[in-house]
């Protein structure tokens, strides 16, 4: 881009696809749907490097760029059983991230990570008055963070479970 006085800033470029997906039922009986969203930006970078092997007015990303791609599947779920209702929801994400130097250099992938997250929750809603609500369920998360070759690691390799009951 441009500042107010005229002047390029150096690998502001960006560059970016998307998709998305999406479809459902919907019956006496509950609604199903599902979800596919498929994001890939790629973000320049200005640092003191990027400046001196940047070319003004090029669009496409060749030194100092993240490369991002993001895929995310997720389900929405209800059921009417007589006078309760369950919600049933799940969601995968895998995210992938890398970070592009200069590409004359000897190392041009300075970072290249997979985090991949699952996450999930159902509730159970008993009958209700006008007056009281009471529902219990359960949700949870695994995600993992996976370093390959690059390398800088900004964040480390993990595997993080999380899981929880509640009633309201």
């Amino acid at each position: 881009y441009k500042d107010g006085k005229g002047n390029y800033i150096p690998n502001t470029r960006f560059n970016s696809k998307g998709l998305q997906l999406g479809m459902g039922l919907i019956k006496d009986l509950g609604s199903f749907k599902i979800y596919y969203d498929y994001l890939q930006p790629k973000l320049g970078m200005t640092n003191e490097e990027s400046i001196n092997v940047v070319e003004e007015g090029k669009r496409n990303n060749k030194h100092w760029y993240q490369d991002l791609a993001q895929h995310l599947i997720s389900s929405r779920n209800r059921l009417f059983l007589g006078d309760y209702k369950l919600e049933l929801n799940a969601a995968y994400q895998f995210n992938q991230r890398r970070l592009n130097g200069n590409s004359q250099s000897s190392i041009f992938r300075l970072v290249d990570m997979d985090l991949n997250t699952f996450t999930y929750d159902s509730k159970l809603y008993f009958p209700s008055s006008e007056t009281t609500e009471f529902l219990i369920g359960l949700q949870g998360m695994h995600q993992s963070n996976t370093n390959h070759e690059a390398p800088n690691h900004i964040i480390p390799n993990a595997k993080i479970d999380d899981f929880s009951l509640f009633a309201l």
